[in-house]
């Protein structure tokens, strides 16, 4: 689905920025005489709000592309780094079972090595271990009380 969206996408930018052929450009070899001053007034509103038009759909278009092509460069990215991690988790000693942002400059990660999960902090300040845990056992959390 996505790929016909970028192959209709691309299909009709590449219908804007074609060159005009042969038939849909008239072609006078005489040279009309100015028309009277009451008429010229027309014929140049009506011809400068259709190239206005066009160039504003063709700005669009060109907007439109820009877009499509940063929301699918983003996707790529994540994805090519969430694979990496996969393949790194796999071969590794030291696996990273889950992070979390907290904050833009904080985030807690669930690592684990040789059989041992260790729940630790990173932020600007350091790096700092939160607690320790045996790997694929599922426990409880003291529960924090709130006042």
């Amino acid at each position: 689905m996505k790929m016909l969206c970028i192959l209709l996408f691309s299909f009709c930018l590449v219908s804007l920025y074609a060159e005009p052929t042969a038939e849909t450009v008239p072609q006078t070899s005489q040279q009309e005489p100015p028309p009277f001053p009451g008429e010229s007034m027309t014929i140049v509103e009506k011809q400068s709000e259709s190239t206005f038009a066009m160039q504003f759909m063709h700005m669009l278009a060109t907007l439109g592309l820009l877009i499509a092509v940063v929301l699918l460069s983003s996707w790529v990215l994540k994805r090519m780094m969430q694979t990496r991690v996969e393949k790194v988790n796999l071969t590794s000693t030291i696996k990273i079972v889950e992070q979390r942002s907290l904050t833009t400059k904080t985030v807690v990660s669930l690592i684990e090595i040789r059989g041992k999960e260790f729940a630790i902090a990173e932020s600007a300040a350091g790096v700092t271990l939160l607690g320790t845990f045996a790997a694929g056992r599922e426990e409880e959390l003291p529960a924090i009380n709130r006042k």
